[in-house]
């Protein structure tokens, strides 16, 4: 990767993923990374983009991604899938894993 800040995003299979490696991969301002449930994704990595195993409510799933990524910067997205309170879990384990790293 080239100088550029690298962003990892969580979740990026997701809509909102999708959408937010669009819109870094068009400003050309970022190196991309991203998670997916397996750690592949031929369409990402045909885009450029390295790709992490990270497992939803899995601490360690996410300082590993954070760590082998080399991000300078991370963006996740809520499932909207469960309670409010397992989502604030899944915030509170990136942001640790962040706090970790």
């Amino acid at each position: 990767m080239s100088d550029k800040p690298t962003v990892l995003v969580f979740l990026a299979t997701s809509r909102q993923g999708s959408a937010t490696i669009d819109a870094l991969l068009d400003s050309g301002k970022f190196n991309v990374a991203g998670t997916t449930r397996t750690g592949t994704s031929p369409a990402l990595t045909a885009r450029g983009v390295k790709v992490f195993p990270f497992k939803i409510g899995n601490q360690a799933s996410a300082e590993a991604a954070i760590q082998a990524s080399n991000a300078t910067l991370v963006w996740f997205t809520t499932l909207m899938q469960s309670t409010r309170a397992k989502e604030a879990g899944h915030g509170k384990d990136i942001i640790n894993a962040c706090k970790a790293t």
